[in-house]
């Protein structure tokens, strides 16, 4: 396995490494052009290793002035090689592209040339957008721009059977236009609007996309009111195959378009004005609606196909009221909303009477009306110099309406709150306190899922102690108690209890010194011990099933001169405890052919992980710049199993369990940054 998977790296590398070469050696051609002013212009490349993966990519942005035109392209090529099972390697490309170009024609025109190109190795899909504008300026605040250009997009087509699906390359013209209008009038307002539009007749499908958004803000005395309009409309077609159930009709087309359309609307706006005295008044309203529709065009009149709608409607209100004093600061608000979706079949006419019922059942499971209401408040008070204390909490409910035929109707209520403090003893100690609750319930209104009804309850402890005994030095120590409880209302005749507990010890470690003006010493120690069990709660008592301990750590030094590094040491353990522990060890054979076996108990899994990290940032002459991450993880794998073993196997069970299986992950990336 280790040869294949050495072969297989290295025809991953040679293979990638080409398409590499070949996309700088494309994308470095337009920097040869002489630019006048200051350049932004650069080109990123790099690989990645990670695991069984490896990534190559390479990015080129312009962003300049040839002349009087100005130049903004840019070029994202990304290889990503797998080594699959069997040394098997999978192979992915993308590469995408991207120019923005426009100089003036005569006083009140400029010439634009707008051009996307995208490119898919895994779906075979390629796709290419050109056009051409006009703008004129109108005046100082508006301008037009009517465009035409030509779109080519190139994909496979529906899938029949087994046989790969032939590419359809589908051609023709584009047309569209864009307009951007600002209007400042006094301090007091000003509105801005940016609109485009876009028709692609890639025959026989189409394409079309239309976005407006319009600002109006208005600033009267101290308060200040905005309102935001945004307008989408998006048609996408698509190649689908023949509807399974049209598998008789051998003399029918193979295929079908589906188009795509979604159109939105949203409305929103926002006022905030003082009250005096310390108080703001503040609030929002949203609106917004969207519907997509799914047609099926080009279809034979005896196949059968679905056509759908869909509806949502949003609508959102949010008031707060704030206070700022010297040494408070406090608000209060509600917050509510209403949404709804639905789902109907537009072609019921076409279908018969068990064929439209089946399908309209079936979309209606999820359809749904929601409402929420929600009360929140926060506060932070210091009413001396080296005291604060924080509260904040909220209180939400949401009512989740189904039709009938889905059980998913339901309440939940959902409460929360949070009390701080930070005490500052001297300008080297400090100490913070926070005590979390939390209690969420779900109910359940139709008897198919009432027993799953139930309340989880929370708390969290954490207190902090932050020591800085000098300037150089800064150590954090925290530590936090976590339990949280879930109980059913009830259970089911014949079935057990299923109320669980989970409570967690959590320690963690920062430091932080500076050996030198350039150079520091980072580390971090976190321990975590988490306990499930099944929950009695009468008794509250519980009966564990299960034990995670966690250890982590990494200490690095880092220097921050021209030369920027980081070496460190990372470790990471966990021991999991399982009712099925598998252990493979050898029963017979030779040592080139072994026989194996597995035996499952309850036990232990141990895995232990360790290894170095580095991370460079080079700087090269004039604007380039080497950036190398990398670290390498030696791991472990270790069981311990409970319970009777059989008696001619058990010290190698044992053994082998002890032994484990080693891996070693080496990871790695690498980038140079190119500035021109």
């Amino acid at each position: 396995m280790a040869a294949g998977l050495t072969r297989a790296t290295w025809r991953c590398a040679s293979r990638c490494g080409r398409l590499l070469a070949a996309s700088a050696v494309v994308v470095l051609v337009p920097c040869t052009a002489p630019a006048l002013g200051q350049s932004t212009s650069g080109l990123t490349t790099g690989v990645e290793r990670d695991i069984s993966r490896y990534r190559w990519l390479a990015t080129l942005r312009v962003d300049d002035r040839f002349g009087s035109w100005n130049i903004d392209a840019a070029n994202h090529f990304i290889s990503d090689a797998f080594i699959l099972f069997g040394d098997r390697l999978s192979i992915r490309d993308e590469n995408r592209f991207r120019l923005q170009a426009d100089g003036p024609l005569g006083t009140a025109y400029r010439l634009t040339i707008g051009s996307t190109l995208g490119w898919f190795s895994l779906s075979r899909v390629f796709s290419a957008n050109t056009r051409i504008g006009l703008r004129y300026a109108a005046g100082r605040n508006l301008w037009i721009e009517p465009r035409i250009g030509f779109a080519l997009d190139r994909r496979p087509g529906a899938q029949i059977g087994t046989n790969p699906s032939d590419l359809r390359a589908d051609a023709g013209p584009l047309y569209g236009a864009a307009l951007r209008y600002t209007r400042r009038g006094t301090s007091s307002w000003r509105l801005d609007a940016a609109g485009a539009a876009t028709w692609r007749l890639i025959t026989p499908r189409r394409a079309n996309d239309l976005l407006l958004t319009a600002t109006a803000t208005r600033n009267v005395n101290e308060s200040r009111l905005s309102t935001t309009i945004y307008v989408s409309s998006a048609r996408r077609d698509a190649y689908q195959a023949v509807s399974f159930l049209n598998r008789s009709e051998g003399t029918l087309r193979s295929e079908s378009v589906e188009a795509t359309r979604s159109d939105t609307l949203q409305l929103s706006g926002r006022m905030t004005t003082p009250l005096g005295s310390g108080f703001t008044l503040s609030g929002a309203l949203g609106l917004g609606g969207n519907r997509r529709t799914v047609r099926t065009f080009r279809a034979p009149d005896e196949s059968l196909f679905f056509d759908t709608d869909f509806t949502r409607r949003i609508l959102e209100l949010e008031t707060d009221l704030s206070y700022r004093a010297r040494r408070v600061d406090a608000s209060v608000g509600v917050k509510g909303g209403v949404s709804n979706e639905e789902r109907n079949l537009a072609n019921r006419e076409d279908l018969t009477a068990a064929q439209a019922a089946q399908k309209t059942d079936l979309l209606r499971q999820a359809d749904f009306d929601k409402g929420y209401l929600e009360l929140h408040a926060r506060a932070t008070h210091s009413p001396l110099a080296f005291l604060t204390l924080h509260v904040d909490g909220a209180a939400s409910i949401l009512r989740h309406d189904t039709p009938a035929i889905n059980p998913d109707d339901r309440d939940e209520q959902f409460l929360t709150g949070r009390i701080g403090t930070r005490i500052r003893f001297s300008k080297h100690l400090a100490t913070e306190l926070s005590l979390f609750t939390t209690r969420y319930k779900t109910v359940y209104l139709k008897s198919a899922r009432s027993a799953e009804n139930n309340v989880q309850r929370a708390m969290r402890f954490r207190p902090a102690v932050v020591w800085t005994p000098s300037d150089n030095t800064t150590i954090r120590v925290t530590s936090e108690v976590r339990a949280t409880y879930t109980i059913d209302d009830f259970v089911l005749p014949g079935r057990a209890p299923r109320d669980q507990s989970a409570r967690e010890l959590r320690y963690e470690l920062e430091a932080d010194q500076r050996i030198a003006t350039a150079m520091r010493t980072t580390a971090r120690l976190t321990f975590s011990d988490l306990r499930l069990g099944r929950f009695l709660d009468d008794a509250f008592a519980e009966i564990p099933f299960d034990t995670l301990q966690t250890v982590s750590g990494w200490l690095q030094i880092h220097s921050d001169g021209a030369l920027k590094t980081s070496i460190g040491l990372r470790l990471f353990v966990r021991s999991d405890y399982n009712r099925s522990t598998s252990v493979s060890y050898v029963t017979s054979g030779t040592d080139d052919a072994p026989v194996r076996s597995t035996i499952a108990r309850p036990g232990r899994e141990r895995i232990a992980q360790i290894g170095p990290t580095a991370t460079i940032s080079w700087p090269l002459r004039g604007r380039t710049e080497l950036i190398f991450d990398g670290w390498l993880v030696v791991q472990r794998v270790t069981q311990r199993l409970y319970g009777d073993l059989p008696d001619a196997q058990r010290e190698t069970i044992r053994r082998a369990g002890r032994t484990g299986t080693r891996t070693i992950i080496p990871n790695l990336s690498l980038r140079a940054v190119w500035n021109f």
